[in-house]
């Protein structure tokens, strides 16, 4: 490596500068975008833009790729690099993280979590900085947090976190850490390594300090952990304000604190934390924390999705919480519908600080229950975002919608449609509803949600509806019909057009999975909707060829899903000129063929990051040739390019995420050409080759996760080489078929160097 050669010295470009940058000039010949564009500089321009750009962070991820230009940078240091994102991983990481720590000499944030083959060995270079304060290694799952062979970190919760506990204690003025998807596992090992970071508890003109931030979701426990797993860990960590255990199935009650009434023991010291953002989701057993959390009174975000909580539980936090602007409790299948009355007395409620309240999933809460809980939200939180989940919720009606939005509920609908110049009269507080997911709910009609769309609230106050940004009403059982011209038909497609012309341009996210979106619905809405980002039309009826053409001026759209198997649209015809998507789903389309998706993935081809085909029986693998480089896609048949640039100046497809389900014409041979894929699902599609799966999972060097369909073996997925630095490190492979049989979507196995795990 280069000697440091000071900038403020007025030094020439010296010759090793200038042999480097020749010898990056031969590298780039053999580089893809961006750094082709460097080809036409002569060396000392060259020299002179690396000297500018010393203190920009990009040039430190570009140079963590390309040895030549690291070469070249090690001229100096560079100071004021504060920040460094890893987006993907390379062999070179470890001599990377190396140089980035010694020439980096002010790091503070570094995000690795992009670099799913990094192993802990990779991480040791970090233990040379000391000025790191924020540590992203979430979905890393080789990271165990020490170089001994894989599980024994985790074997009897014995095992120390060397790796771990020597970049923590050479950087004690850490704040935030992101464990989540890493195999490090939660016990005394990961809390004495915390504990390298010092911490104190706020006291008297002194807040706390030390570690603020830990993520810790999906991780698992360390072996012979039980009764106070999580404890340990909380005590070394005073100043925390978010904690994140989301989807940690094994923690049950046992492993949080108990309350023994002593005000010398650490379920006190464990009250007095700062804590303002918590997540316990998808921890099926926890319950019984009630009192734990209602400790935590600076809470601001409490997620409790998918958990045992029970009605002991949720008095706690009604009666202790009021700072509480975000409560998720959906999917709480022990919580009975008499908890909600407890929420109706929510400090947080009747302070009027609650924004975000989601119930999804409670199929067993009754009108009765939900509706005096929207009318104190109506009278308590006004001129608010107001953010509503109730997917799936018994409890939604017609009245108990129109409580929330105007509490004057009880007049009827003007008879002449369209009408909106009545005023009601003013008996109350209107919030601002800036998300609304009504998903699945059976108790509501036609004729309800035109009276919730056409309610104008306050007349000192906007309409309830201007600022929804988010609507999802998908698969309503009122806003479904077969047949075009009944009056639930009709019914249903005016009560459709009156939401989205409520909130107009303000809408970004609009889900009618299921709906009827006849009688110029789509036409209307790209008129109104001018701001639309995310549309979902999967299982619509009364759609035509011409509805759909409405979407092409719809410039903002990046996000479409449509579907079913409906033959009075075809999408060559329809969405042709539609340009922009990041994301394209299809699903149930069995007569879809390879040219009528051409026209709509070739006009998509530069911006399309994601694309989920599933149950389109027709295509083949001719369907994914205008993805590819026009060269590769001339290869394919034998025929020549029609784009006469060099490969290397033609735009490469962004593509990132291919999931190709129940196709069953697909074997996957042109798979191996999408090299830039990072996730790919071929679940359900017969035709799958392994060779196909094999080229593909070589060629795809960014490729991190793999679902194989079940007549594939895990044999057929290639292994690195043992003691050799390869992407296939850091592949995730899941479903395929076991051997001796028990394979299926739920299996799910990793892969190590020169074997199977």
């Amino acid at each position: 490596m280069a000697s440091p050669v000071g900038p403020e010295a007025g030094l020439e470009p010296s010759d090793e500068a200038s042999r480097a940058s020749g010898s990056l000039k031969d590298a780039v010949q053999h580089q893809e975008e961006p750094l082709v564009c460097l080809l036409a500089l002569p060396d000392f321009l060259l020299d002179s833009i690396i000297g500018h750009l010393a203190l920009a962070s990009d040039v430190c991820s570009v140079a963590a790729a390309c040895a030549p230009l690291r070469q070249l940078c090690c001229t100096t240091r560079l100071p004021g690099v504060t920040s460094f994102v890893v987006d993907r991983w390379t062999p070179g990481l470890s001599a990377s993280l190396h140089w980035a720590a010694t020439w980096c000499v002010q790091l503070q944030q570094l995000d690795l979590s992009g670099a799913t083959a990094c192993s802990d060995a990779d991480l040791l270079p970090l233990t040379q900085l000391s000025t790191l304060t924020s540590l992203q290694l979430g979905g890393l799952w080789r990271i165990q947090g020490t170089t001994a062979r894989p599980g024994a970190a985790g074997r009897g919760g014995s095992a120390s976190l060397e790796v771990l506990s020597a970049i923590l204690g050479s950087n004690r003025g850490l704040l935030s850490l992101d464990l989540s998807g890493t195999a490090v596992p939660v016990g005394a090992a990961l809390a004495a390594a915390l504990a390298q970071v010092p911490g104190g508890r706020a006291s008297k003109g002194k807040p706390a300090f030390g570690l603020r931030d830990v993520r810790l979701a999906g991780c698992r426990r360390a072996g012979g952990g039980g009764v106070g797993t999580l404890r340990h860990m909380l005590t070394k960590c005073c100043a925390l304000t978010r904690l994140d255990l989301s989807g940690c199935r094994w923690i049950t009650s046992g492993s949080l604190p108990q309350d023994n009434g002593n005000p010398e023991s650490d379920t006190t010291a464990l009250g007095q934390m700062p804590l303002r953002h918590v997540s316990f989701a998808g921890c099926e057993l926890l319950t019984g924390i009630g009192w734990l959390l209602s400790s935590w009174q600076d809470l601001e975000t409490l997620d409790l999705s998918g958990t045992a909580v029970g009605e002991a539980d949720v008095y706690h936090i009604a009666s202790s919480c009021a700072s509480l602007r975000s409560l998720n409790l959906s999917r709480c299948t022990n919580m009975p519908g008499c908890a909600l009355d407890y929420l109706q007395h929510l400090e947080a409620v009747m302070l009027g600080c609650l924004r975000e309240l989601r119930l999804a999933d409670l199929a067993w809460v009754t009108p009765e229950r939900l509706k005096p809980l929207l009318d104190k939200l109506s009278h308590t939180c006004p001129a608010l975002n107001l953010q509503l989940d109730l997917s799936g919720c018994g409890g939604v009606s017609d009245s108990s919608l129109l409580c929330l939005v105007d509490p004057a509920s009880q007049l009827p609908v003007p008879e002449q449609e369209g009408d909106r110049s009545y005023r009601y009269p003013d008996s109350g507080s209107s919030v601002a509803i800036e998300e609304l997911r009504l998903s699945g709910s059976p108790a509501l009609t036609a004729e309800g949600l035109l009276r919730v769309a056409r309610s104008l609230g306050q007349p000192s106050c906007p309409p309830p509806l201007t600022a929804l940004r988010h609507l999802d009403v998908s698969h309503v059982r009122c806003l479904r019909s077969k047949t075009a011209a009944s009056d639930a038909a009709r019914l249903a497609a005016q009560a459709l057009a009156t939401l989205c012309e409520a909130a107009g341009p303000s809408l970004r996210v609009l889900s009618l999975d299921g709906c009827f979106a006849g009688y110029g619905l789509l036409p209307l809405l790209a008129r109104c909707c001018t701001g639309l980002e995310t549309l979902s039309l999967v299982g619509c009826t009364g759609l035509r060829n011409a509805d759909l053409q409405a979407l092409t001026t719809l410039h903002t759209l990046r996000d479409l899903a449509l579907g079913g198997s409906n033959l009075s649209w075809h999408e060559h015809h329809a969405l042709a000129g539609l340009s922009g998507l990041t994301r394209l789903h299809i699903a149930r389309r069995p007569f879809l063929t390879d040219a009528q998706l051409a026209p709509l993935l070739a006009a998509n081809r530069s911006s399309l990051v994601r694309l989920e085909l599933a149950g389109c029986a027709a295509l083949t693998d001719d369907a994914l040739l205008p993805l590819l480089h026009s060269g590769q896609a001339g290869g394919e048949h034998g025929v020549g390019s029609s784009d006469t640039r060099p490969r290397r100046q033609q735009q490469r497809p962004r593509l990132q995420a291919c999931h190709l389900v129940c196709c069953e014409g697909l074997t996957g041979a042109s798979l191996r050409h999408l090299v830039g894929l990072r996730s790919l699902r071929l679940t359900g599609s017969p035709a799958i080759s392994e060779s196909a799966i094999q080229a593909a999972c070589i060629c795809c060097t960014q490729l991190t996760l793999l679902e194989l369909p079940n007549h594939i073996g895990r044999g057929a997925v290639p292994v690195a080489p043992a003691n050799a630095a390869s992407h296939l490190l850091g592949l995730q492979v899941l479903g395929g078929e076991e051997e001796g049989g028990g394979g299926g979507r739920g299996s799910r196995w990793r892969r190590r160097a020169g074997r199977l795990q």
